[in-house]
């Protein structure tokens, strides 16, 4: 549960009713939010509404839709569910309206409630692959990039490695996440702390952290897809609804 006193309190961002449904229903079993608003966009809070957490369907809602949040007491977290990652300027658009989580569209609803949960608490949330992105992505912002090239040189299965291990993951837990044997890892570990000019997994870790960390001093956390997961909002979707 979260640290603050009460429940958290939320506002659902989606045109797609199923979604809501979904989310609401977990929400319901969670037993610790407070979802004070259902949006259609273009979306608009009520007078007096207050809300800590905006969940925002962002296979369906773009972020010039998202409601005015600068009447609001205290600062909202954003998370944007649904994300399809190929999408690469669609991730980016949401990075740059502030939001804090990145749930993909295939992720099990206990990965959205866990991403809602961290946001509320001011900690940023995403796959390895979306880190892989933004990593990418801020390498260019000379505020948040590090001093070296961070994965300029790094193959894509060595950025997926480099993401995992910052979350802390040992050799073991990484080969078997991947599907992969341990020597592989060992491997690719190797290599990609070569390239980082780095000796240990920690100033690798450190090398990334200072690149995601957001300009509001938000800690980056990766949430990682559950290894069996059902109840995802892609496979309980009913199109057209």
């Amino acid at each position: 549960m979260n640290a603050r006193d009460g429940p958290l309190r939320l506002a659902l961002l989606s045109s797609v009713h199923v979604h809501r449904e979904l989310i609401a229903n977990a929400l319901a079993r969670a037993g610790h939010y407070d979802l004070v608003a259902h949006l259609l966009p273009p979306a608009r809070l009520d007078n007096g509404a207050v809300i800590d957490v905006l969940v925002a369907d962002a296979c369906n809602t773009s972020p010039a839709e998202l409601p005015d949040l600068l009447g609001q007491p205290g600062p909202v977290a954003i998370v944007a569910y649904a994300l399809d990652v190929r999408d690469e300027q669609v991730v980016l658009d949401w990075a740059a309206a502030g939001a804090l989580a990145f749930v993909q569209a295939s992720a099990p609803l206990d990965t959205l409630i866990a991403a809602i949960e961290r946001a509320g608490a001011g900690e940023v949330s995403c796959s390895a692959e979306v880190a892989c992105l933004l990593l990418r992505h801020f390498e260019g912002d000379p505020e948040r990039a590090p001093r070296r090239d961070v994965t300029g040189r790094l193959t894509p299965r060595e950025e997926q490695i480099l993401a995992l291990l910052t979350d802390g993951l040992s050799n073991k837990a990484i080969a078997y996440r991947l599907g992969i044997e341990l020597g592989t890892v060992k491997n690719h570990v190797h290599n990609t702390m070569a390239k980082l000019s780095v000796t240990s997994r920690r100033d690798a870790a450190a090398v990334v952290r200072r690149v995601m960390t957001s300009r509001n001093g938000h800690q980056l956390r990766f949430s990682l897809p559950l290894l069996h997961a059902p109840h995802s909002l892609v496979k309980e979707t009913t199109p057209g609804l």
